[in-house]
Protein backbone atom coordinates (compact mmCIF):
# COMPACT_ATOMS: atom_id res chain seq x y z
CA UNK A 1 0.00 0.00 0.00
CA UNK A 2 1.47 2.93 -0.81
CA UNK A 3 0.02 6.66 -0.34
CA UNK A 4 1.60 9.64 -1.83
CA UNK A 5 0.45 13.44 -1.36
CA UNK A 6 -1.81 12.72 1.12
CA UNK A 7 -1.82 13.04 5.23
CA UNK A 8 -3.78 11.42 7.18
CA UNK A 9 -3.65 11.76 11.10
CA UNK A 10 -6.47 10.04 11.80
CA UNK A 11 -9.22 7.38 11.15
CA UNK A 12 -12.12 7.51 13.43
CA UNK A 13 -15.06 4.43 12.19
CA UNK A 14 -18.19 4.05 14.15
CA UNK A 15 -19.37 -0.02 14.01
CA UNK A 16 -17.44 -0.52 11.21
CA UNK A 17 -17.16 -4.51 10.39
CA UNK A 18 -14.53 -6.38 9.44
CA UNK A 19 -13.04 -5.43 5.68
CA UNK A 20 -9.83 -7.12 4.73
CA UNK A 21 -8.33 -10.18 4.52
CA UNK A 22 -5.02 -10.80 6.37
CA UNK A 23 -2.63 -9.21 3.84
CA UNK A 24 -4.77 -5.86 3.86
CA UNK A 25 -4.35 -5.78 8.16
CA UNK A 26 -0.48 -6.45 7.24
CA UNK A 27 -0.48 -3.71 4.80
CA UNK A 28 -2.28 -1.49 6.62
CA UNK A 29 -1.73 -1.81 10.08
CA UNK A 30 2.16 -0.67 9.51
CA UNK A 31 0.91 2.57 8.35
CA UNK A 32 -2.13 3.77 9.69
CA UNK A 33 -2.86 0.80 12.31
CA UNK A 34 -1.78 3.33 15.28
CA UNK A 35 -3.83 6.53 13.91
CA UNK A 36 -7.17 3.91 13.35
CA UNK A 37 -9.96 3.83 15.74
CA UNK A 38 -11.95 1.86 15.24
CA UNK A 39 -15.06 2.77 18.43
CA UNK A 40 -17.72 -0.24 18.99
CA UNK A 41 -20.63 0.14 20.95
CA UNK A 42 -22.46 -2.20 23.55
CA UNK A 43 -23.78 -4.83 22.00
CA UNK A 44 -23.43 -4.32 18.01
CA UNK A 45 -23.38 -7.20 16.26
CA UNK A 46 -21.77 -5.85 13.10
CA UNK A 47 -18.61 -5.23 13.88
CA UNK A 48 -18.78 -9.38 14.73
CA UNK A 49 -19.49 -9.76 11.29
CA UNK A 50 -18.22 -11.17 8.69
CA UNK A 51 -16.41 -13.06 11.60
CA UNK A 52 -18.03 -16.06 11.71
CA UNK A 53 -17.25 -16.05 7.58
CA UNK A 54 -13.72 -16.72 8.31
CA UNK A 55 -10.85 -14.82 6.58
CA UNK A 56 -11.72 -10.96 7.39
CA UNK A 57 -9.86 -9.14 9.59
CA UNK A 58 -9.87 -5.86 11.22
CA UNK A 59 -7.43 -3.26 11.38
CA UNK A 60 -6.21 -0.33 13.71
CA UNK A 61 -7.11 -0.11 17.37
CA UNK A 62 -11.00 -1.04 18.88
CA UNK A 63 -12.51 1.97 21.47
CA UNK A 64 -15.33 -0.09 23.35
CA UNK A 65 -18.11 1.71 24.79
CA UNK A 66 -19.98 -0.92 27.28
CA UNK A 67 -23.41 -0.22 27.07
CA UNK A 68 -23.46 0.37 31.00
CA UNK A 69 -21.40 3.31 30.53
CA UNK A 70 -18.29 1.71 31.88
CA UNK A 71 -16.05 4.12 30.44
CA UNK A 72 -13.66 3.54 27.20
CA UNK A 73 -11.98 0.38 26.88
CA UNK A 74 -9.04 -0.02 24.32
CA UNK A 75 -8.37 -3.15 22.94
CA UNK A 76 -10.67 -5.33 24.57
CA UNK A 77 -9.81 -9.20 24.94
CA UNK A 78 -12.65 -11.33 23.05
CA UNK A 79 -13.77 -12.73 26.98
CA UNK A 80 -14.59 -9.27 28.05
CA UNK A 81 -16.48 -8.55 24.80
CA UNK A 82 -18.25 -11.82 25.05
CA UNK A 83 -18.89 -11.14 28.61
CA UNK A 84 -20.11 -7.87 28.42
CA UNK A 85 -22.48 -8.38 25.19
CA UNK A 86 -24.01 -11.36 26.70
CA UNK A 87 -25.01 -10.09 29.48
CA UNK A 88 -26.04 -6.58 27.41
CA UNK A 89 -28.14 -8.91 24.96
CA UNK A 90 -30.05 -10.06 27.88
CA UNK A 91 -30.63 -7.48 29.20
CA UNK A 92 -32.54 -6.07 25.84
CA UNK A 93 -34.03 -9.14 25.68
CA UNK A 94 -35.64 -9.01 28.63
CA UNK A 95 -37.13 -5.44 27.79
CA UNK A 96 -38.51 -6.78 24.33
CA UNK A 97 -35.59 -4.42 22.78
CA UNK A 98 -32.75 -6.36 20.00
CA UNK A 99 -29.94 -4.50 21.07
CA UNK A 100 -27.13 -6.25 18.84
CA UNK A 101 -28.81 -3.98 15.72
CA UNK A 102 -30.21 -0.95 18.07
CA UNK A 103 -26.41 -0.51 19.07
CA UNK A 104 -25.12 -0.14 15.82
CA UNK A 105 -27.44 3.24 14.97
CA UNK A 106 -25.05 6.23 15.19
CA UNK A 107 -27.17 7.71 17.40
CA UNK A 108 -26.76 5.36 19.95
CA UNK A 109 -22.75 5.82 19.28
CA UNK A 110 -23.57 9.35 19.87
CA UNK A 111 -25.83 9.05 22.89
CA UNK A 112 -23.17 6.77 24.26
CA UNK A 113 -19.89 9.33 23.45
CA UNK A 114 -22.29 11.83 25.24
CA UNK A 115 -22.61 9.66 28.28
CA UNK A 116 -18.38 9.20 28.10
CA UNK A 117 -17.84 12.80 27.47
CA UNK A 118 -20.59 13.97 30.11
CA UNK A 119 -21.45 16.54 27.40
CA UNK A 120 -25.18 16.98 25.87
CA UNK A 121 -25.29 16.48 21.88
CA UNK A 122 -27.53 18.91 20.21
CA UNK A 123 -30.51 17.43 18.53
CA UNK A 124 -29.04 19.07 15.30
CA UNK A 125 -26.03 16.76 14.83
CA UNK A 126 -28.48 13.40 15.73
CA UNK A 127 -30.78 14.52 12.92
CA UNK A 128 -27.59 14.92 10.37
CA UNK A 129 -27.05 10.46 10.96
Amino acid sequence: MKCTGYRVDSVYTFGQPRVGNRAFVDNYDPILGSRTFRVTNGADIVPWVPWLLGSYYHAGQEEFMPSNNGGLVENPGIARKLVTNGLELYREMRRGKQAELEDHHMENYLANLGLLLNVSIPSSLTALV
